[in-house]
């Protein structure tokens, strides 16, 4: 199973510090490797227990880690540069052979294909755009015969799947709704797994679709019946079937605690009560049963919404980013302040068994005044969080499968999309900057066929859609609005000079971008701040060989002052109203697999 993913920066502070996310998950099992940026949730272990995919997100390709020696290989030689990356990946049940799922750029699409483990015979099974957006492998049958898959569908309901190895073919064996089989609450990240037998195919789903619990359901293969295995109090979520087929693992919180538990079943049908193996093993990222036990992820340092003090005038840090409390494992991936300086907003995501999504406000002095728990519809992702009034902000966010900026009200956290055009498209709605008051958006349209990028202007109220400029080779992840609303900010890589600029635009459209400064190709890169005065620019800029880093620059130009060192990542950084406090998300993604034969 794979829950919300992990990506994120180094990042120099005080309150990074690593630490395993408990003691009984360590204690559950013995540690066998560890290392930066690992995506468990889509990468899987193969059966001999020797090897780990995971997606090299430099290349972009497939890459095999060897678990004993520690080196790791891309796979097929493809990536960015063949118009398309790597996502999810399943091991066949001999280790021969891996499937993946590549996302296809063009297409907007998943094409579904295998490859033998050193790197030979690719092929393509079934094409990206045939009517689906995700086809993710998550099983093989015990002959290796088919593949289990889990296919969203373009209308972003789900189906579960056979693939045909030898030829592509595939027979649909269950039609879902909007969330995906086994995934976390952000509705990917799908799961399933045949049993040893070949007879039954396990998964858990919501057995209320505004419920964000989970119950585990068995499908018979041969009649097509379909039998609950596991349900009650708390989510109950499958680990996967015990290779001995006499039932199932699976994880739980219906004891209060994270724990694993285990399900004899017989015919298909459960076979008794439930049987604690473990308990309190909170933080547990499933992965799948090898040869030398079960395979599970923890994160031993995870991205976090961080706060710096600065003194705007010197430059100078006063205070090194501090992490927002919470457990290592609590994602929390963007944050702004209140209008008036007062508090903090950003959002949180538990891990499984119950990855529920919250809306965190905290005072100046980090306590916590309010939390607002997320529908299970709602998944917040890693894009643009704006706080526009006392009351209300923005965010990007999936529901029900589908994208856009999402008004929330603080009041009662009740929230609304907002009727934005479609032909904004997506990369745009998630870096959306909002100007005073939340009234207008203004958002960088990616170019179409190669062309230029185009700036554009959303009046909420009236749904006028405008488009202010045109800029070539513009980073969608880095426009910025002038505290009020007249000026724009945003980055463009210059292909025939290798440079990137930092240029400034009337938010009217009118008149001729100007630049405010030029670096190197990889020297400058989002996020963009504006200093609430509106008179200096904050943006990530590295030097030499120097890390990355907070530079501030002046709207009359000249050379960029230091602020911060070592930060941050692509997501936005916020200043308060005061000028004096930062935050940011920031962190580095580490992970450890472990393996357990307690079962």
């Amino acid at each position: 199973m794979r829950p919300a993913t992990l990506s994120f920066l180094i990042l120099g502070c005080a309150g990074c510090t690593a630490g395993r996310a408990t003691d009984a998950a360590a204690s559950f099992g013995t540690r066998v490797w560890s290392g930066e940026d690992p995506d468990f949730v889509t990468g899987d272990v193969s059966p001999d227990g020797r090897y780990l995919t995971d997606i090299n997100w430099d290349s972009g390709d497939l890459q095999v880690i060897d678990l004993e020696t520690g080196n790791a290989r891309d796979l097929t030689g493809q990536g960015y540069g063949g118009d398309g990356y790597a996502w999810m990946s399943a091991f066949s049940t001999d280790g021969r052979r891996v499937a993946i799922a590549w996302y296809v750029i063009r297409a907007n699409s998943h094409d579904l294909r295998v490859v033998n483990l050193d790197g030979t015979g690719a092929r393509v099974l079934v094409p990206a755009g045939e009517g689906h957006y995700y086809i993710d492998p998550v099983d093989w049958s015990a002959n290796d015969r088919e593949i289990l898959v889990a296919v969203q569908l373009a209308n972003r309901t789900w189906q579960l799947g056979l693939v045909s190895v030898a030829d592509g073919a595939m027979r649909i064996v269950k039609t879902l709704g909007w969330q995906s089989p086994g995934g976390g609450h952000d509705q990917a990240y799908p799961d399933a797994d045949l049993s040893p037998d070949g007879r039954y195919i396990a998964y858990d789903y919501p057995p209320d679709p505004k419920a964000p619990t989970r119950d585990i359901l068995a499908i018979d293969l041969n009649g097509g019946s379909e039998t609950t295995l596991v349900a009650g109090a708390g989510s109950d979520r499958l680990l996967g079937w015990l290779p001995d087929n006499s039932g199932i693992l699976f994880y739980s919180d219906r004891s209060g605690t994270p724990s694993v538990w285990r399900q004899r079943v017989r015919e298909g049908r459960p076979a008794g009560e439930p049987q604690l193996v473990y308990a309190g093993v909170a933080g547990l990222i499933p992965i799948g049963f090898t040869a030398k036990g079960y395979a599970y992820g923890l994160a031993a340092e995870a991205e976090r919404v961080h706060i710096a003090v600065v003194d705007s005038a010197l430059g100078a840090v006063q205070t090194l980013p501090e992490p927002v409390a919470g457990p290592v494992w609590r994602v929390s991936l963007a944050g702004d302040w209140s209008p008036d300086g007062t508090r903090l907003a950003h959002n949180t995501q538990s891990p499984f068994p119950d990855p529920v999504e919250s809306l965190v406000i905290r005072s100046q002095a980090g306590e916590v005044t309010r939390t607002y728990p997320l529908t299970p519809a709602l998944h917040t992702s890693n894009g643009t969080l704006r706080w526009v009034t006392e009351d209300r902000l923005l965010m990007f966010a999936y529901e029900q499968g589908r994208d856009g900026i999402y008004s929330v009200s603080l009041r009662d956290g009740t929230h609304e999309r907002l009727a934005t055009p479609p032909s904004i498209g997506r990369g745009a709605l998630k870096w959306f900057e909002a100007g005073p008051d939340g009234r207008v958006l203004y958002l960088l349209r990616e170019p179409r066929d190669g062309g230029d990028s185009e700036l554009l202007a959303f009046d909420v109220a009236t749904g006028e859609l405008r488009r202010l400029g045109t800029a070539r080779g513009a980073i969608p992840a880095s426009l910025a609005v002038s505290p009020d609303g007249k000026e724009l900010a945003y980055l463009v890589n210059d292909a025939a000079t290798r440079t990137v600029e930092l240029r400034v635009l009337a938010g009217s459209g009118t008149g001729t971008a100007r630049t405010l400064y030029r670096a190197p190709r990889g020297g400058m890169g989002a996020p963009i701040a504006w200093m609430p005065d509106g008179t200096r620019l904050v943006f990530k800029y590295r030097r030499g060989d120097d890390p990355p880093g907070l530079w501030t620059v002046g709207l009359r130009g000249g050379d960029p002052v230091p602020l911060l060192a070592n930060c941050c990542r692509e997501n936005d950084v916020r200043i308060s109203p005061d000028g004096r406090r930062l935050v940011f998300a920031g962190g580095r993604d580490r992970g450890e697999l472990w393996i357990s034969r307690s079962y």
